[in-house]
């Protein structure tokens, strides 16, 4: 079971590894084609590698701002922690860019949805009539009601993949965006929200994950999640769903990933009933 304490230090967190390094003079090829698809080029950094003292080089766009967060200066129920996520998401630029994204999540929901770890609110702010939000921080949680965003409070909750806060019947999508991979049991947890899904009677779960560099770039991530780690355990038919497309972003190919950590892979599964 996912602990509520384990939950809190996922929810509405974006990579915030520490980042290390200085402008390479060579561009990889692919690492510009996915720069320049995000509107800036790729630098190449060097990262510590998650969990040893090693380093692994990387591509990170230009258009993030740099800051050094180490571990966590804040915790995610904070009022420091929500004012941090607040004034990155209204950096014009990162909105410009970050909009790119969400827009290619957002082209698979077809009526109310759930965003699962909501955060600031950049992607509920654009779905469908009727979607609804869950967050953990009550001060991110203040935030979106006060501009008349429908979110739940999910901090009190034992196991929040259970989705014991929601109405049957009422939903049909559900998001699903860099979460999975800040958890060791990766695998059980899609399983449980998965089956969960099924019996609310939502049809469509869109789950997001980052690619290796991205992965790499953050030291509070647990378990690397791709297309063999998917299919190694099951995962692309269970609990009434399958996986009727698994595609990347910004570049689609896979490869890209171990080349920006800004690369993302798409898995949006299905209800086969």
């Amino acid at each position: 079971m996912t602990t509520s304490k384990e939950w809190g230090l996922v929810m509405g967190r974006s990579c915030e590894g520490r980042h290390y390094g200085r402008r390479a003079s060579a561009m990889q090829a692919c690492g510009k084609r996915v720069g320049a698809a995000c509107g800036a080029f790729t630098i190449l950094r060097r990262v510590p590698a998650v969990g040893s003292g090693a380093h692994r080089t990387h591509g990170r766009t230009g258009f993030m701002e740099r800051v050094e967060m180490g571990e966590s200066q804040h915790s995610e129920f904070d009022l420091g922690y929500a004012a941090e996520q607040l004034r990155r998401a209204r950096h014009p630029l990162r909105r410009q860019i970050k909009s790119l994204y969400l827009r290619s999540v957002l082209r698979e929901l077809d009526g109310p949805s759930v965003d699962l770890g909501c955060g600031a609110g950049q992607m509920l702010e654009r779905m469908p009539a009727g979607s609804i939000g869950v967050e953990v921080n009550p001060h991110l949680l203040a935030h979106l009601r006060s501009r008349g965003l429908s979110v739940v409070d999910a901090a009190g909750s034992a196991d929040p993949f259970e989705l014991a806060f929601l109405p049957a019947g009422v939903y049909r999508c559900l998001v699903l965006s860099h979460v999975l991979e800040h958890f060791e049991a990766a695998d059980a947890c899609l399983r449980r929200l998965l089956a969960r899904c099924r019996a609310l009677g939502i049809s469509k779960v869109v789950l997001v994950v980052p690619g290796w560099a991205g992965f790499r770039s953050d030291r509070t991530h647990k378990t690397f999640v791709d297309r063999a780690y998917l299919a190694e355990r099951d995962l692309l038919r269970c609990e009434g769903f399958s996986a009727a497309s698994i595609t990347y972003f910004p570049l689609n190919l896979e490869a890209a990933g171990r080349l920006t950590a800004y690369q993302e892979m798409k898995v949006v599964y299905v209800s086969s009933r």
